[in-house]
């Protein structure tokens, strides 16, 4: 057996059509319908360029409990391997999203931290271009 990628993520949020707007302007990604084993009023895939879904939105059950924002989960972030950054800074500038730049040199690339309107931590992981690798050691 082998993992071969993240299959997708799920945000339970109350704040599901802020969330869906923030991954449609912030990532371009795009809203489609979510077939799950529970009917639900909100239920939202986000799906990237390919048309691959990769993050499934849905608004709380009736009755279930509401985790405070930012607060109620041990999920620290989740990761998106991308490709772009140069426009995908140039999106989050035109966004007003602040972000957290890191260059790894030692694995040749770059991480983009941002934070969704549920307070969740989104490291977007960038290889750099080609002319932006440290040149091999002689």
């Amino acid at each position: 057996m082998r993992v071969d990628r993240l299959g997708h993520v799920n945000i339970r949020t109350p704040a599901f059509a802020e969330t869906i707007a923030f991954y449609e302007a912030c990532l371009g990604l795009r809203a489609g319908p979510a077939v799950s084993s529970q009917a639900r009023p909100q239920n939202v895939w986000l799906h990237d360029e390919a048309g691959d879904p990769i993050i499934h939105v849905n608004g709380p059950i009736e009755g279930e409990a509401v985790h405070p924002h930012g607060g109620g989960s041990r999920l620290d972030h989740f990761a998106l391997d991308c490709s772009g950054l140069d426009s995908c800074i140039a999106r989050l500038d035109a966004q007003g999203v602040p972000y957290q730049r890191i260059r790894i040199a030692a694995r040749g690339l770059t991480q983009l931290n941002i934070t969704d309107p549920n307070g969740l931590k989104v490291e977007l992981t960038f290889s750099d271009p080609d002319g932006d690798r440290p040149a091999p050691a002689k």
